[in-house]
C-alpha cells in the first residue's frame, strides 16, 4: 500500500468517525426534545382535563343543589318521610331530572339544532377540543 492509499484510508475513516459522532449527538438532542414536548403536552392535556373536570363537578353541584332546593323535591322527600312509598314519585321524579339536564345541555348545543349531538375530543394545537361528531361544530361553553 502507497503513501498515499494510506493517508485517503485515514481522511476516510476521520471523516467517517466525525459524521457519525455528530449524527449521533443529532439523535440524542433530537430524542431529549420529543420527550419534553411529549411531557410538556402531557402536562397540558393533564391540567385541561383537569381543569374541565372540576368545571364540569361545579355544575353537576349547583345543578344537584338547585334540584334539591325545588319547593317539590322538598315535598316530595317530605311526602316520603310520612308513607314510605317510593313508586308514586318515580315518573315526578324522572320528569324533574329531565327537565333539570334540559336546562343545562342548552348551554352547548352544536349548530345543527335538529340534529342529536354526539360530542367527541379532538386535539389541535396541543389543546383538546370538543365538538359534535354530526355537524363537526365546535362545543360553546
Amino acid at each position: 500500500m502507497s503513501l498515499r492509499q494510506k493517508l485517503l484510508l485515514l481522511f476516510s475513516l476521520t471523516v467517517a468517525a466525525a459524521v457519525a459522532a455528530v449524527a449521533w449527538t443529532v439523535l440524542v438532542r433530537i430524542r431529549h426534545v420529543f420527550e419534553m414536548r411529549d411531557q410538556d403536552e402531557t402536562k397540558l392535556f393533564v391540567s385541561q382535563f383537569q381543569r374541565e373536570f372540576q368545571h364540569r363537578s361545579q355544575e353537576v353541584a349547583a345543578s344537584v343543589n338547585r334540584l334539591a332546593a325545588s319547593e317539590r323535591a322538598r315535598s316530595m322527600a317530605f311526602e316520603l318521610a310520612q308513607s314510605g312509598d317510593v313508586a308514586a314519585y318515580l315518573t315526578e321524579a324522572q320528569s324533574m331530572a329531565q327537565c333539570n339536564w334540559r336546562r343545562n345541555a342548552s348551554r352547548s348545543i352544536c349548530a345543527k339544532r335538529d340534529s342529536t349531538c354526539r360530542w367527541r375530543t379532538r386535539t389541535t394545537r396541543r389543546m383538546l377540543t370538543w365538538y359534535c361528531a354530526n355537524c363537526r361544530s365546535r362545543a360553546r361553553t
